[in-house]
């Protein structure tokens, strides 16, 4: 044990009932004449015959051989080892799922765990992880699940398999746009390309949503994936052309009651109550337009609402910055058809709708937020 404890991975050993505890009874094993006493274990060394099939397929071809094992490896414990058991203790329902991502329940671990596996650090400023064992037993015995789940996971949907890492924090970072505090992967030597063109907010905002942590990691398989999103899921026709697996961003946020448009269709609510609604909204689009932010994406399933009751007035945040242009000018060359102008298509300002392919056309998104709210506007007090 001694010299186990050395060795990068010296737990291996730790729990071997035929590991000798000292030097001087390892030497008396070493010494014996008995081959089965001084070489009391067996190593088997499985073949694997697809060279190129990632670690996550040898756990899963030949997993049936671990049936007996009594200790289960990290590897096969949740979803993820590396970055998902830092934080996340159970997923339960799924909450929505489009075209983009999937959002789950999720809780947190308790700190004295998290602690404990390696990237505890993930989970330790979040504000809804039980501080002791006692609490986080209590937050898992509600019957309330937006208590008993106070977080969600947003796992988005990378199609290019074979993209390497660097490509998602590109590719999709404008979704970390209200991250409260920047990920590792965005500081230093990325952040000099990331920040070219894209900003983060300064400071959270009470109408913008609230997002803890990003990461990236394998793309899990979970039990409903096949049936809600199977084009987002590897096929096994990638995993014979390929090394590495396909990785994709993780977000943990605050959890909601439910978005605008569940609300307008299942919930009474009078004139003030609408107001007030409409009135955080405009807040919300106001910081952004401070900061030269255009989320070029408003519409009800993009925004969530906080309550306890019905007859509360409900706290509106702002989510989904996907599609946001964040580069600090308004402006975006409209060149050709495969220029991106954002989400949704009937809620465009005219002025973009309008636009046309041209090498000269500037397409300007100063007032496309203030657009799209009236149209929310509308939905809110005529629902």
């Amino acid at each position: 044990l001694e010299k186990a404890e050395r060795t990068p991975l010296g737990t291996v050993c730790a729990n071997l009932p035929c590991t000798s505890s000292s030097p001087t009874a390892h030497r008396k094993q070493i010494d014996t004449e008995d081959p089965f006493v001084a070489y009391p274990l067996a190593l088997k060394i499985m073949f694997n015959y697809q060279f190129a099939a990632p670690e996550r397929h040898l756990w899963m071809d030949m997993g049936t051989e671990l049936i007996p094992v009594r200790k289960r490896p990290p590897e096969l414990i949740g979803y993820m080892a590396k970055y998902f058991l830092a934080f996340i203790t159970h997923l339960r329902n799924i909450i929505a799922c489009g075209c983009h991502a999937a959002v789950y329940e999720a809780r947190a671990r308790t700190v004295e765990k998290a602690e404990r596996t390696p990237l505890g650090t993930v989970c330790a400023n979040l504000p809804c992880t039980s501080s002791s064992p006692t609490a986080h037993r209590k937050q898992i015995d509600t019957e309330d699940p937006f208590i008993a789940y106070p977080l969600a996971l947003k796992i988005m949907f990378n199609y290019q398999f074979a993209a390497p890492e660097r490509h998602l924090w590109m590719d999709m970072g404008t979704e970390l746009i209200p991250v409260r505090k920047r990920p590792p992967e965005l500081i230093g030597y990325m952040a000099k390309y990331f920040l070219a063109f894209m900003s983060f907010l300064p400071h959270s905002h009470p109408n913008i949503v609230h997002m803890y942590k990003a990461f990236t990691d394998r793309m899990p398989i979970l039990e409903d994936a096949h049936r809600l999103y199977p084009e987002a899921l590897p096929t096994n026709d990638f995993f014979e052309l390929v090394v590495d697996e396909p990785k994709t961003l993780f977000i943990v946020m605050k959890r909601y009651r439910m978005t605008l448009r569940e609300y307008v269709l299942t919930c009474k609510r009078n004139f003030w109550i609408g107001r007030v609604m409409f009135g955080q909204l405009l807040e919300a689009i106001v910081y952004l337009y401070d900061r030269r932010i255009s989320h070029r994406d408003i519409k009800s399933d993009n925004i969530l609402l906080d309550f306890d009751t019905e007859e509360d007035v409900p706290h509106l945040v702002l989510s989904d910055f996907g599609c946001a242009l964040a580069t600090g000018t308004w402006k975006v060359r409209y060149h050709s058809d495969t220029v991106d102008l954002g989400g949704n298509l009937a809620l465009r300002a005219p002025e973009i709708r309008c636009a046309r392919p041209d090498p000269d056309q500037l397409v300007d998104f100063r007032m496309a937020d203030l657009w799209a709210a009236a149209t929310i506007g509308y939905e809110i007090f005529t629902r």
